[in-house]
């Protein structure tokens, strides 16, 4: 497979690349290029077989973005290049509205998203456009903090001169911010783990926001932010497949007791990625209750 690819010509951040290939790999998508979602409504493309797969969502500057790939679709990729091309779609090498044009001084949350307007001009005006000495452009909950990076705030330096609270207008509660050079490690928050991670099994199949928040902290205590791809330990041992030495899986209780794995975090990888491209992963889904729609 390829780099993976907009229709259009134009390219994805690393993130949103890693998120479709994951996608690509775990359906057994043979190409590597896709198509918005909105020009296979436009265009009116006709989705292959009965039962196809959901577009795949990432996100971008200006929102959530859907992309299916052209497997999914009835037409070949060299028809849907020739009816794109008539409608003048651009062909460049920008990021497929999934990059940020904000500058190194616009402030980030710990998902590598760009923080609201209002949450900015408080910071810029508090702390200055370039922030203060030894300021980080990421900021933080106490809780994200501690619970997803193992990096705690110092208790000190959680005071009202540090806070940044973002009030929402829509009647959800109030989310207070600080910058995360109070924290014990503040070098663990970088452009590698301030991104979005949406873990899948090795059906493609989301999990649910809460586990994916644990399978990200988990992801970056070990190391395999760019691997999506998680399993039970009990279906990895089914294949003959054991964890490396020094891994301990996260354990989930929800109907049920789950030891769960990335397959970067196991002693063969590259044979668990076969498998499940494959279709031969041996034993039956047994996670299905812990993905978003089980």
């Amino acid at each position: 497979m390829g780099s993976t690819v907009c229709i259009t010509g134009a390219t994805f951040s690393p993130e949103n690349e890693a998120i479709l290939w994951t996608h690509a790999m775990a359906r057994g998508y043979a190409a590597s290029v896709w198509v918005p979602q909105s020009l296979v409504e436009r265009l009116q493309f006709t989705e292959r077989g009965h039962t196809t797969a959901a577009p795949v969502g990432v996100n971008a500057a200006n929102g959530r973005r859907f992309f299916y790939n052209v497997s999914q679709l009835e037409c070949t990729e060299e028809e849907i290049r020739g009816r794109v091309s008539k409608m003048s779609v651009p062909v460049t090498r920008r990021p497929a509205a999934c990059e940020s044009d904000f500058d190194a001084s616009h402030p980030l949350n710990t998902n590598g998203e760009p923080l609201p307007p209002v949450f900015v001009e408080e910071v810029h005006a508090r702390f200055g456009r370039h922030h203060s000495a030894g300021h980080s452009r990421y900021w933080a909950t106490v809780d994200e903090a501690e619970l997803i990076f193992d990096s705690p705030f110092d208790p000190l330096f959680l005071n009202r001169e540090n806070a940044v609270t973002l009030r929402a207008s829509n009647g959800s509660p109030c989310v207070t911010y600080y910058n995360v050079c109070g924290t014990r490690r503040p070098e663990v928050f970088n452009s590698d783990t301030c991104r979005r991670y949406q873990p899948v099994n090795f059906c493609g199949r989301r999990y649910s926001p809460g586990i994916a928040t644990q399978m990200k902290a988990s992801a970056i205590s070990y190391g395999c932010m760019d691997s999506f791809i998680w399993l039970t330990t009990r279906r990895a041992r089914k294949n003959g497949i054991g964890v490396r030495r020094g891994v301990t899986p996260l354990t989930v209780c929800a109907e049920g007791i789950f030891h769960l794995v990335n397959i970067a975090m196991t002693n063969d990888p590259a044979r668990l990625l076969s498998l499940t491209l494959s279709r031969r992963l041996s034993g039956s889904v047994d996670d299905l209750s812990l993905t978003a729609s089980g």
